[in-house]
This record gives C-alpha cells, sequence and structure tokens, in this order.
C-alpha cells in the first residue's frame, strides 16, 4: 500500500480507511462521528483546540491522518488508531492519537485483556512497556486501548 496522502473533502473520504468500512461507517458511531467532527470544523475541532491551548500556546495542527497504523510485536495486524495528528506547539512538535468513542468503553481494561494472555498478547505489553518507560505491574483496571495508543 502506498504511504501517499491526499486531503480529504468530506467524512465520506475517511469510510475506505477503515478496517472493515461495512461494519464501522454507521451514523452515530464512533468512526463516522469522528469523521464528521473532524471535517465539519475544518480544522482542529473546538474542544481539542481548548484542551492544547490550555498546555501549549499557539499550538498548530501539521498534519492529521486518519485510520494510521502502527506495527506492534506480538500481533497478526497493525493496530489502527483513529486519528493521529502532529501539531507545533511553543515548546516544540506534539504527536497525538485520537481514539473516537460515542457510547462504548476505550476497550477492555488491562486485567481482562490479560486474563489468559497469549504469548503474543504478553509480548505486546511487554514491549508497550519498554517504550513507555512503564514499571510492570500496571494497574488492571486501565483501558488497553489507552495503554497502547
Amino acid at each position: 500500500m502506498s504511504k501517499i496522502y491526499v486531503p480529504t473533502q468530506s467524512p465520506e473520504d475517511w469510510k475506505r480507511l477503515l478496517a472493515k468500512p461495512d461494519l464501522h461507517w454507521k451514523a452515530g458511531r464512533s468512526a463516522r462521528a469522528l469523521a464528521e467532527c473532524w471535517e465539519y470544523a475544518r480544522g482542529v475541532p473546538l474542544e481539542i483546540s481548548r484542551l492544547l491551548q490550555a498546555h501549549f500556546s499557539g499550538a498548530e495542527l501539521l498534519i492529521a491522518i486518519p485510520e494510521y497504523k502502527v506495527s506492534l510485536p506480538g500481533g497478526k495486524t497493525e493496530s489502527q488508531s483513529d486519528l493521529f495528528c502532529l501539531f507545533r506547539t511553543s515548546v516544540g512538535t506534539l504527536a497525538v492519537m485520537i481514539e473516537g468513542k460515542v457510547d462504548e468503553p476505550f476497550g477492555p481494561t488491562l486485567g481482562e485483556w490479560v486474563t489468559e494472555a497469549s504469548k503474543g498478547k504478553q509480548e505486546r505489553l511487554s514491549y508497550i512497556s519498554r517504550v513507555l518507560g512503564i514499571a510492570q505491574p500496571i494497574p488492571e483496571s486501565i483501558r488497553y486501548q489507552l495503554l497502547h495508543r
């Protein structure tokens, strides 16, 4: 697959990037709601902009890539984040992974995710811990999706 990114014109342009478009592209659901929020804002949505400005003066969006894929060890497929954003801030460049949610949780808790963990899951968790500099054990109440994003 090519790594050439093209500008979007509408939320519909995001649909083809989904791993399972027919399953995930529905009115009122996360993938479509996130696309609509960002496209209709014509830039950074107000809530995200306010959050950034509260911590980084002059934050400017450099690029936003929907359905950004990241290879992580221990899995069969790449991990797909809803939106990867790169911002220029007063203190440097800031990378942000955004997960859109309507009414669902951020996946299972770490405690649920590691129950009878396969060798692949153990490898992935060990890798994430090393990269983030987190000493194990990580609290089981943390949502796995927030940790690996």
